[in-house]
């Protein structure tokens, strides 16, 4: 998440098309939110629905990165930085071309029938970064606080 606002508008949006099927979106705008640039945002964010190399395997994506700046002072900056971000994909994905049987030991129990793809999901991640500036020196803090979540099942 090293996208940070910034001072001057901008913007962005990519629409993609491939192999497998694959069908992609994409923004990225960002610029001040008020006339005196006290306050600015960003946004990022992904959208992607795509098959793969192999049968069943998929690679879809959803993503969303927000960024908030407030700058109280010339000296101080607050920045908020934030991105959710789910990957979906089918069995294939992860198996990579393995066999389903013979690759790992019978006692592991990965390939419950009742799943019938693994998802991994980042759920959410979030970073704060506070900048002042004394004179010659600066200070910076930051804090940060990240939430995930992945599982993965295949089932045959």
């Amino acid at each position: 998440m090293s996208k940070r606002p910034t001072d001057q508008p901008f913007r962005e949006i990519q629409l993609l098309g491939g192999s497998f099927d694959r069908v992609q979106g994409a923004l990225d705008f960002s610029g001040p939110i008020d006339p005196e640039g006290r306050f600015l945002y960003r946004l990022i964010a992904l959208v992607r629905d795509s098959d793969f190399q192999v049968d069943f395997g998929k690679d879809d994506r959803y993503f969303v990165a927000p960024t908030f700046t407030w700058r109280p002072s010339e000296d101080t900056t607050f920045t908020f930085l934030s991105h959710y971000q789910k990957d979906e994909m089918g069995s294939a994905s992860f198996g990579q071309f393995l066999p389903a049987e013979g690759t790992l030991p019978p006692e592991l129990d990965v390939f419950n029938p009742v799943y019938g793809r693994p998802v991994a999901r980042p759920d959410a991640d979030s970073f704060d970064v506070l900048a002042r500036d004394f004179n010659d020196s600066s200070v910076n803090s930051s804090a940060s606080m990240a939430r995930t979540r992945s599982g993965t099942a295949t089932g045959y």
